[in-house]
């Protein structure tokens, strides 16, 4: 009896037709996927695309000739790999917006954040509260009641309140943390009062016009420059302002900071990012970091990476930086978007990524 084929696990990373996959433009991929589908399924999706994106993929289609199984199944296993985080979603309002800012033109994205902002939804304005700069509730904290602080820090999302605990002084903390021990079932009425005063007072009035810090818009003007510019420019910025830029440096998010992500985030790293343009990312860097993503792949799919990162050879430092850059923004993006968790600094790693 001839051994029957089985489909092989998402967790696989490796593919058979790897080097033809690896050549393929993202609209050859397409078109395989809308011929893959059967008439029906891609007759829905073809009506939502525009009259640019049918045309390319149309003439992909028409010129491809005959495609093999084992790469129509790549495809579809590569495709199925990217959109699969085989965990819950995790949705929140920076998710939303997020996610509105890159979708929309700017003003129309900024009218349903603002509509988004001003619900009257219990649970969006609690999101809200924890989007706010832990310094800025802080300084509101601070003039409040310790009870009042308490049952505040209780609702917010638990690693923004220790960052906004963190700027209060020690005896403040010491009454904040022994109420919030002691909180009992609070009565509903108390907590929709609280809720109004805060969006009354807090989120209306600063949500909505809070800029980002402006030490968080120069840390992502640094994560954008090549390394030696990077290093110039601090040692720059340093010698003129060494307190400012401590803060710069303390919210860039750098190579180094993958270490930070715990082995199911790296998994999803490794999953979203294409391997050709990993192999370049992990050559010339540090034996700490290519272990973490060698560890967190099946034993075959390492030993293809290392195979793959071997044959590259030299490699101009420029194109090296630029796969970095990469993998360092989508890990940002999967961070911001809560698919992925960063264990944060000054946290012991070793409890997170074993």
């Amino acid at each position: 009896m001839a051994e029957t084929s089985r489909p092989r696990p998402l967790q696989d990373t490796s593919f058979r037709s790897d080097t033809r996959l690896s050549a393929m433009a993202d609209r050859e991929k397409a078109a395989i996927l809308v011929m893959a589908m059967g008439s029906h399924q891609s007759e829905t999706l073809m009506k939502q695309l525009n009259d640019n994106e049918l045309q390319r993929i149309g003439h992909s289609i028409s010129s491809m000739g005959r495609i093999d199984a084992d790469l129509v199944e790549d495809v579809i296993l590569q495709f199925v790999q990217k959109v699969t985080t085989n965990a819950d979603l995790n949705g929140s309002y920076a998710v939303a917006e997020n996610l509105l800012r890159k979708a929309l033109p700017t003003e129309r994205a900024e009218e349903i954040i603002n509509q988004i902002s001003s619900s009257s939804d219990g649970h969006s304005m609690w999101e809200q509260l924890s989007q706010i700069s832990p310094e800025m509730l802080s300084n509101y904290l601070v003039n409040e009641y310790p009870q009042t602080s308490a049952l505040i820090l209780s609702k917010i999302n638990p690693q923004h309140a220790s960052r906004v605990m963190s700027f209060f002084p020690d005896q403040l903390n010491l009454e904040v943390m022994g109420r919030i021990v002691k909180l009992d079932n609070v009565q509903r009425e108390v907590i929709d009062e609280l809720e109004k005063t805060l969006r009354n007072e807090f989120v209306t009035t600063l949500g909505r016009s809070r800029q980002r810090d402006t030490h968080e818009v120069l840390a992502d003007i640094f994560n954008n420059f090549d390394r030696n510019t990077e290093t110039r420019l601090m040692d720059l910025f340093e010698s003129q302002d060494s307190k400012s830029a401590d803060k710069v440096k303390a919210l860039m998010f750098t190579l180094d900071d993958l270490v930070r992500i715990d082995n199911e985030g790296i998994q999803r790293l490794i999953i979203a990012f294409p391997r050709d343009v990993l192999a370049v990312a992990l050559k010339n860097t540090s034996s700490q970091l290519s272990h973490l993503f060698f560890r967190n792949m099946s034993d075959r799919a390492a030993r293809i990476l290392r195979e793959d990162m071997a044959a590259l050879g030299e490699v101009r430092m420029r194109k090296i930086e630029d796969a970095q850059k990469k993998l360092v923004n989508l890990a940002k993006e999967l961070s911001v978007e809560g698919v992925i968790e960063v264990v944060p600094r000054g946290q012991e790693v070793s409890k997170w990524v074993a």
